[in-house]
């Protein structure tokens, strides 16, 4: 089954600094490693950039495509829609170039739990939330409904809400915490939280 990855690059970094998709961890951008993590866990299907305005002039390695929001402004929602209306095939892969940490192992962990009756595949935090931004979307039925989502007047829906219109496979938090190391799905929000993370594991 071929799932695309799409890696989202298009984040403010207010509290970063600075752009993160352009930041160097262990000699990587960040959004390179999270393309080669991806590519790595999907048979090396090549990865697709979302940009947004902040950052439309990132430059791809490794002959990967980069696109803009199609809708400027819309945050996660809006680069979520992008890519789904831009993947090829029934299923993508969305990963936010802020979550360092994530493996090849979990991304391969999360497409084997795909079935028939699975529309998503979404891992939970130790703190209870979702992580959206590291999950697998079936193109149908989820694009119509980010469509809606992006065209919403004022405020916009919370990507939990917009996902929990159709319903998803929630792999629970103490399932990735038996599997993962516990800060797999760390982001960052700060140079120095990658400093910590590695000072607390050499």
């Amino acid at each position: 089954m071929k799932i695309e990855p799409f890696v989202l690059i298009g984040g403010a970094s207010k509290r970063f600094g600075r752009d993160k998709a352009t930041f160097i961890f262990d000699g990587e951008r960040l959004a390179d490693r999270a393309a080669r993590i991806a590519e790595a866990a999907l048979g090396g299907v090549p990865c697709v950039f979302v940009a947004s305005g902040l950052n439309a002039n990132f430059q791809a390695t490794e002959g990967r495509l980069v696109i803009n929001d199609i809708g400027p402004g819309r945050g996660a929602i809006g680069a979520v829609h992008t890519a789904l209306a831009n993947a090829k095939s029934q299923w993508l892969f969305v990963l936010a170039c802020d979550l360092p940490f994530v493996t090849s192992e979990l991304i391969s962990f999360l497409g084997r739990r795909i079935s028939d009756g699975v529309n998503a595949v979404v891992p939970v935090q130790p703190d209870g939330r979702w992580q959206p931004l590291c999950a697998v979307y079936r193109v149908e039925p989820y694009l119509p409904v980010f469509e809606r989502a992006v065209r919403t007047e004022g405020r916009l829906p919370s990507l939990r809400a917009t996902i929990g219109e159709i319903g998803a496979d929630l792999v629970p938090a103490d399932e990735i915490d038996e599997n993962f190391d516990p800060a797999v799905l760390r982001n960052v929000n700060s140079p120095e939280d990658i400093v910590d993370r590695l000072d607390d594991h050499p």
